[in-house]
């Protein structure tokens, strides 16, 4: 377990694109897969059905509150102990993180157990679909907890900055999982059978995680006595503020979704979560850069390099902002067209493409463009502040959505999500990171949004006039062929606006080199 010799800056940016590349390729097969199975799933479950699939996973995503914030904490020090070459201390962290999650593995699985039969009481679920709603409460919880004890392999992964391992695995997984789910519904199977299936694969996966981590780590040895309370205490240290971030997480992302199941028919849950999914699948590209960018910002600290991480965050949001931007342009003015031609069912026009435009504003303006602050805080170990702003977040969410849900339905769920959104995460969570940086938020936040804001002008009225005058979004080749255009304008003109001058020579250099090696190819010359 020795650390990689360090590079200069430019070995990094490049390990960096390596990493963040190996993360697309499973974002992309995710998106890919998603998009077609869950049109596929709302026509054979039905709205209800649909619905309370999309209820039970809200429901079990608050299990994560119970990993107390330990996989961030592996992943923060087996980083900053690969970095410093204390191979002795990765080794404890991991044994001790082993050890505690196999004890919350047992303890969910119990209060599984205690509660998969009554928990229905809380929802408005019609009784047919009481007895399947138990047993996908039972089963997914079984499968968390499997879960919780490879947390400690996939976080070490991504400590030790495997991505390329830790995608393979999501990939094939992702193939499995979806592939078993279609034809499972093709078949005419229910809900049940599709979550036997979740389960198996997500099975799969811990095992390619472990096999993965025994690959990565291969001097790593496994004792109960190798856990220590020092350390226990130490991943507590760091992870009690990540527990609060988290849970607070879990309230402000799922808690829309059951309290709808709450107040309203299980079948608003699923007219919910469809943009709800769309968007997650669109950002998940972006998203993916967390990872990536808490682990190097471990890294960074670990060997004092602070200068560099203001500059980092400021850039990796800016350019996630451009990639997305041709994203938000299709999604904005193709919204009811997007709706139709990938659910096929007018209901969903009407219900959820309305929704699209407001939860998009949040997602632009607090998770895309700043997609790489909360990571860089969780690297730095400086969290807590995010840790409150999130908690005010989820208090005043669960406070509004109670008025709100019952009066105004989703469209007043996605609103309260929407500007609380922009609130915390868009706007106190960067002027935070300023503070522990000591760097100027107006300067930050102009580096961010400044450059995009120039090619979304442009891009917006030329999506607009191709809606209106050349390509109506009729069909999927029409939405395929306008979101091709918008995606070449806004990323052809991002290369010259957004990006720095020296990653844009980064970029030629790779394009030079990958030519040179096709030239040599084609002349039938050895590689």
């Amino acid at each position: 377990m020795t650390s990689d010799s360090p590079s200069p800056p430019a070995g990094r940016t490049l390990r960096f694109l390596r990493n963040v590349l190996w993360s697309w390729m499973g974002v992309a097969f995710a998106i890919l897969a998603g998009l077609v199975l869950s049109p596929f799933m709302i026509r054979r479950l039905g709205d209800e059905g649909y619905g309370i699939w999309a209820l039970v996973f809200a429901l079990i995503d608050y299990y994560d509150m119970l990993d107390f914030g330990f996989r961030s904490a592996v992943v923060k020090y087996t980083a900053h102990h690969r970095a410093a070459n204390e191979p002795a201390e990765i080794n404890t962290v991991i044994n001790t993180a082993l050890v505690y999650f196999s004890v919350i593995a047992a303890l969910v699985m119990l209060g599984t157990l205690l509660v998969f039969r009554s928990l229905h009481v809380l929802f408005r679920i019609s009784p047919a679909f009481q007895p399947q709603f138990a047993t996908l409460i039972l089963l997914v919880g079984f499968s968390w907890s499997l879960g919780a004890v490879c947390h400690s392999f996939s976080a070490s992964l991504e400590g030790f900055q495997r991505f390329d391992l830790f995608n393979r695995a999501s990939i094939i997984y992702t193939g499995v999982r979806s592939t078993g789910c279609l034809a499972l519904l093709f078949l005419g199977y229910g809900l049940v059978p599709l979550g036997v299936m979740v389960v198996a694969s997500q099975g799969m996966l811990y095992l390619l995680h472990y096999r993965n981590f025994r690959r990565a780590v291969p001097a790593f040895r496994f004792h109960p006595r190798g856990a220590k309370l020092s350390m226990f205490r130490r991943l507590a240290g760091y992870g009690a503020h990540t527990f609060v971030a988290n849970g607070s997480w879990q309230v402000v992302t799922q808690g829309p979704s059951v309290l709808i199941g709450h107040f309203l028919p299980a079948a608003f849950v699923g007219y919910y979560a469809v943009p709800q999914r769309l968007l997650q699948a669109s950002i998940t590209a972006t998203d993916s850069v967390i990872a990536v960018s808490g682990s190097n910002s471990a890294e960074m600290t670990a060997k004092g390099e602070m200068k560099t991480i203001a500059r980092m965050g400021l850039l990796v949001n800016r350019y996630c902002l451009t990639i997305f931007l041709p994203i938000a342009a299709i999604l904005w003015i193709y919204r009811d067209e997007v709706i139709q031609v990938w659910i096929r069912k007018s209901i969903y026009v009407t219900y959820s493409a309305p929704l699209l435009p407001i939860l998009l504003l949040g997602v632009v303006f607090a998770l895309v463009g700043q997609v790489n602050s909360a990571s860089i805080l969780y690297g730095l170990g400086r969290h807590p502040g995010y840790a409150r702003g999130l908690l005010v977040e989820a208090v005043l969410s669960v406070s509004a959505l109670v008025y709100v849900i019952p009066r105004y339905g989703i469209l007043g769920a996605a609103t309260v999500a929407a500007t609380l959104m922009i609130l915390n995460r868009g706007i106190y969570t960067p002027w935070y990171l300023c503070r522990v940086l000591h760097f100027p938020f107006r300067l930050f936040m102009a580096g961010i949004y400044a450059r995009p804001s120039l090619i979304a002008l442009p891009l917006i009225a030329v999506t607009y006039a191709l809606k209106k005058f050349v390509l109506p979004g009729r069909n999927l080749l029409e939405i395929a062929a306008a979101s091709a255009i918008a995606g070449c304008l806004a990323w052809a003109s991002g290369f010259f606006i957004s990006l720095e001058t020296e990653h844009r020579e980064i970029f030629r250099d790779m394009w030079e080199t990958r030519l040179a090696r096709l030239r040599t190819i084609f002349r039938g010359q050895p590689a």
